[in-house]
């Protein structure tokens, strides 16, 4: 691995671990925060201080140049995206703000008044949010949302770098490419109703339950899971091409679990798997060992203590057209992944760099995800999906930058650029909108009790989480 890929390992690791140290800090007792802590931070600095072997150095640095053209183009993106109050801010971001509200102008941790003069506490994936909360409550509401804009470019440019180092192209349309992907949605609704939908960045509900997420909707939408999904599906995979195993797997999928629940279950497969033929004791690190369940434990905990669960089930459970849902799961598989999958090259599967095995996870993963539902949304399915669609993407690039003759390039360029519908109207909703205004069009925050669907982020105060482990608020 070279010094380019090393710092770019530090830098993610630092984007990653930051926030979760300030979750620790900030919500549990003293005792708690300064054992986990500690933990987390002498674990991370053994990980990043191991020298990995088996697979000989393949360096791949990346030149200044398109370095910082991955930089413009990834402040271009999150400028337009609504992060930092700039661009367009769709729905979700009555609860974005809401929440990074709430944690600049209470203690930590958050809590509301509840019914019976129980108390109610934040119960989120808040990661996200607190280091921009630490900026506000020194600089103000201002001050927050323009570190937010700062980390979110910061985090979408390490995620074009982690994206070039696995495809292993130098060139300047990846980025490009990266957030102009995703699935046939308005080819999937014309193929349900009969008529084709109007440009709008909400065509990803095409009359089915579920949902794969283009990248630009998830950037537009849930930066909070996007962000992290991408950079430790990248950051981890460029370990199993390099290393031949993602070392300390278990250890950053815990991490992961602090800053998404559905991104973790979406990396628990790749990271298991990623040990099928070697020596078990290479896992059995004291970052898997002992590292991982303290954090799942305490999160698992954290997590556990929201005051409302969640509707879950299997899909064809009080479904009266099965044929008919089967249709729909059918057209979904084959427009969101199956259309890429038939087209990428065989080269690409025949490429021995230490990913056949995660390709295969992944649509394996993609094609069963939507057979279990849970969440109001079906959370599962768009956030879940993440890290294998971060890999769909990886291998189509492949495909697209490479020297395959020219009648096997031009069917996937052509499904590539109606893939891009989606990302085409999500950054013209955020010209529009940058357009109308001069710098700063945030929404005005609320307070996340006064709004309806705020009781899905809050958690009971007489859990064991609040009445054990977290710090007490006067």
């Amino acid at each position: 691995m070279s010094n380019q890929e090393r710092f770019f390992e530090r830098l993610t690791a630092l984007f990653i671990v930051l926030p979760c140290l300030c979750l620790f800090v900030g919500w549990l007792k003293w005792p708690f925060a300064l054992l986990v802590c500690g933990i987390l931070v002498m674990s991370v600095n053994w990980d990043l201080k191991e020298t990995p072997g088996a697979i000989p150095e393949r360096p791949f640095d990346l030149s200044t140049s398109l370095l910082l053209w991955f930089f413009l183009i990834a402040f271009v993106m999150v400028w337009l995206s609504g992060i930092g109050g700039r661009g367009v801010q769709y729905w979700d971001y009555f609860k974005h703000n809401a929440v990074l509200n709430d944690l600049i102008n209470h203690s930590w941790p958050v809590r509301y008044p509840g019914p019976d003069q129980k108390s109610l506490f934040l119960v989120h994936s808040l990661p996200y949010y607190l280091i921009p909360a630490l900026v506000g409550k020194m600089g103000g509401w201002k001050m927050a949302n323009g570190c937010a804009l700062f980390l979110g470019v910061i985090g979408l440019w390490l995620t074009f770098i982690w994206f070039a180092l696995l495809v292993e192209k130098r060139t300047h349309w990846l980025p490009i490419f990266f957030m102009a992907a995703g699935g046939l949605d308005f080819l999937g609704r014309f193929m349900l109703s009969g008529q084709f939908p109007a440009l709008s960045g909400d065509s990803q509900w095409w009359g089915v339950p579920w949902q794969y997420s283009a990248n630009s909707t998830l950037l537009f939408y849930v930066p909070h899971h996007a962000l992290s999904g991408w950079l430790l599906t990248g950051f981890l995979l460029h370990r199993k091409m390099k290393e031949g195993v993602i070392r300390n797997g278990l250890f950053w999928c815990m991490l992961g679990f602090c800053w998404s629940p559905f991104v973790c279950l979406g990396l628990l497969p790749f990271v298991i798997l990623s040990h099928w033929g070697y020596p078990l004791r290479k896992a059995a690190t004291l970052q898997n060992v002992v590292s991982a369940p303290v954090i799942f434990l305490i999160m698992a905990a954290f997590y556990s203590s929201r005051n409302i669960s969640d509707p879950h089930g299997w899909i064809w459970y009080g479904q009266s057209g099965v044929l008919r849902l089967l249709y729909h799961y059918v057209v979904f598989i084959l427009l969101e992944v199956g259309v890429y999958v038939i087209l990428l090259s065989p080269d690409v599967f025949r490429k021995k760099d230490g990913l056949q095995m995660a390709w295969r996870i992944s649509f394996g993963v993609l094609a069963l995800l939507p057979l279990y539902h849970f969440g109001e949304w079906n959370d599962l399915v768009m956030r879940a999906s993440i890290p294998s669609l971060f890999i769909l993407w990886v291998m189509v690039a492949r495909t697209l930058f490479s020297d395959a003759p020219a009648y096997h390039l031009k069917p996937i360029l052509l499904v590539c650029c109606l893939g891009a519908m989606t990302a085409f109207a999500h950054i013209a909703d955020g010209v529009k909108t940058a357009s109308r205004f001069h710098f700063y069009t945030v929404m005005a925050p609320m307070d996340l009790s006064q709004m309806p669907e705020g009781k899905i982020y809050m958690g009971k105060g007489d859990s064991y989480f609040f009445t054990h482990l977290a710090r007490s608020v006067e």
